[in-house]
């Protein structure tokens, strides 16, 4: 989710691209008239919109959780 007039939009972009290059299902979201950390500020109309696509996609991720091998080690933790 990138800012649109956020000053740090274009690594969002590249970083978003890089991950869809690489295979990642990724979902690229730039919220219009907004400007860096505008979810952090209470009152904002689009902070309704944030809270929306983050609930939506949530819904429809499975949960990474590690496998039976990985739980018997310590080293799968990011």
């Amino acid at each position: 989710m990138n800012a649109e007039r956020d000053n740090m939009r274009a690594s969002g972009d590249l970083f978003a691209a890089e991950l869809a290059e690489a295979g990642v299902d990724v979902q690229h979201h730039v919220l219009p008239d907004t400007r860096h950390a505008f979810s952090n500020r209470p009152g904002l109309a689009e902070i309704a919109h944030t809270v929306q696509l983050v609930a939506e996609w949530t819904r429809g991720s499975e949960p990474a959780l590690p496998t039976a091998a990985q739980r018997d080690r310590l080293d799968w933790l990011p």
